[in-house]
């Protein structure tokens, strides 16, 4: 069997540490995959993947409090106050989809209540920052895209990282 080779920068030159470490871990995981039963393999992948992203989640609110700060940067309010309402929303959007989740189980219509998360960040924001609504819906927009954004790279992070610990 061939053993998996980094090239760095396709100029022939093996990287001598590096590559040696990426190698070695790219073996050991590949012979885990191959000994063990497929399905043991996506359970303890699964059951990495659900202990990793909560804390992912955790960590990105500072960045996310980062992007409101920008977005509400005339309104004079503390970075601090921004993190408060993050993790409000944070809380609440959890429950929701929990809520959510739990009903559309029972009747898959249940999951148009989802069309409530918008709904609600809106009139969030109108409580918080004090703006207009002319103002809070492209800002709650792109609240939402950049939250999925981040939940999309917090979900290959923590994947890639269910991976290693395998």
């Amino acid at each position: 069997m061939k053993k998996f080779s980094l090239i760095m920068f396709e100029s022939g030159d093996k990287a001598s540490v590096i590559e040696k470490w990426i190698n070695n871990i790219i073996y050991d995981k590949e012979k885990v995959m191959k000994t063990t039963n497929a399905q043991i393999t996506i359970n303890n992948m699964f059951n990495n993947l659900e202990s990793v992203l909560p804390n992912l989640l955790i960590l990105f609110l500072p960045l996310f409090a980062i992007i409101l700060k920008l977005l509400y940067l005339f309104k004079r309010s503390l970075y601090f106050d921004h993190l408060i309402f993050l993790l409000h929303f944070q809380t609440w959007l959890m429950g929701a989809i929990l809520i959510i989740y739990g009903l559309a189980l029972q009747n898959p219509w249940w999951s148009a209540l989802s069309i409530f998360i918008p709904i609600y960040l809106a009139k969030a924001q109108k409580t918080v920052y004090q703006q207009t609504y002319w103002l809070i819906i492209p800002k709650t927009f792109f609240i939402l895209i950049s939250y999925f954004g981040l939940l999309i790279i917090a979900g290959i992070i923590a994947f890639l990282s269910a991976i290693t610990m395998l």
